[in-house]
Parts: C-alpha cells; sequence; structure tokens
C-alpha cells in the first residue's frame, strides 16, 4: 500500500494431516524413545550414489542424511505412542531406529489436510549386527566404506586402524556387503551376501 495506507491480507490455514502410531518390542511392552527420520530425498540420493559407485555423491547424501537425522519427525513416549504432523500428503517413507532394536525403513501413506490416519501397532525386532574386515594388497584397509544393504534397511560404516568394520541394530534378513575405497573402482568380487539373524 500507499505510505500512510493499510492493506489487510486474509491468509487460509490448513490443519496438518496427522499419523500416529505405537511402538512395541516383541514381547508386547511398549518402547519408548524410538526415533523417526524422514529418509525418501536423501535416501533416494545415497542409493543413486552407492550404484554408481560415486564416494563423492554418496558422501554429500550421508552428510545430508547425517544433517536430517539431528531433526527428527517424532520420538515415541513412554506408552510408545509417536505423532507425525505436517507431513505432505501421500507416500511417506521415514527411517526407524532404537539402541537394540533393528533399524528399519517404515513405508505409510499420509492423508489429506485436517485428517489423522493410525498405523497401529508397530513391533520392533531384536537388532542385530554384521562386523568383518576390510583388506588390500594381504593388508588391512583404513578408512574404506562398508555398505550393508537389505530390502528394509541400509547402513554404512567406515573401517578403523585395523581395517574393521561393525554396523548394529540391523534388522534380520539377507544383506550385500560392500567396501567403497574413494577413487578407487570397486571390483568384482567385492560383493558378499550374508544373512543376519
Amino acid at each position: 500500500p500507499d505510505q500512510g495506507n493499510t492493506q489487510e491480507l486474509y491468509l487460509e490455514t490448513l490443519l496438518p494431516p496427522v499419523v500416529v502410531g505405537r511402538f512395541l518390542a516383541p514381547d508386547g511392552k511398549p518402547v519408548a524413545g524410538v526415533r523417526m527420520q524422514s529418509l525418501s530425498d536423501s535416501l533416494n540420493l545415497i542409493s543413486a550414489a552407492v550404484s554408481e559407485m560415486s564416494i563423492t555423491k554418496a558422501g554429500d547424501s550421508i552428510m545430508q542424511l547425517l544433517d536430517d537425522r539431528d531433526r527428527p519427525l517424532a520420538i515415541s513416549d513412554q506408552s510408545g505412542r509417536f505423532k507425525i504432523s505436517g507431513l505432505r500428503n501421500g507416500a511417506a517413507l521415514v527411517e526407524v531406529s532404537c539402541a537394540g532394536f533393528g533399524s528399519r525403513w517404515l513405508r505409510f501413506d499420509v492423508p489429506g489436510s485436517g485428517q489423522t490416519t493410525d498405523v497401529g501397532d508397530l513391533y520392533l525386532r531384536s537388532g542385530c549386527s554384521v562386523s568383518g574386515r576390510v583388506m588390500r594388497g594381504g593388508e588391512p584397509f583404513v578408512g574404506a566404506t562398508v555398505v550393508l544393504k537389505s530390502n528394509v534397511s541400509l547402513a554404512m560404516v567406515v573401517t578403523d586402524a585395523s581395517g574393521r568394520y561393525s554396523a548394529s541394530d540391523l534388522l534380520p534378513g539377507d544383506y550385500k556387503v560392500q567396501a567403497k575405497i574413494p577413487g578407487r573402482p570397486t571390483g568384482i568380487n567385492n560383493e558378499q551376501r550374508v544373512t543376519v539373524a
């Protein structure tokens, strides 16, 4: 408006969509402290980079994913209940993680504005771990990125000074395990398949 005049704006406010549910341990007891983080964008970038064997791209995506982890969508309370508010309508993919339980991806549909969807009781499974060592030319390799991927989970760890790695809180199942070294081609026989139980 011109100086000295007043203009009023009327903006419609939409109620956010809400997704609720509850996390339970295998014995049926509620689990508090379960973190839920959005994975959609970062996970797609990481998966593409891993497929292209581009450690630089994967590293950028991992940094974005780690940044996202500082802002969880929800954390379950003492009764195991969680509430996610304000996601976009449509399909959502989140990572569910809690120490001692297997980390997993959870897919659900976000309702329309002002509506609530209850995904019900979600049972967590006890976590498993995979450990090993990366060798190159008969010597331990420090700083290799080890990618562990299944159809419901993804973990990335880096080898220590003795070339060893360990990934914990994995869901039971079949995993592809592959070591990647920045700036080096990945060998044909580099991928191993393991079953974690």
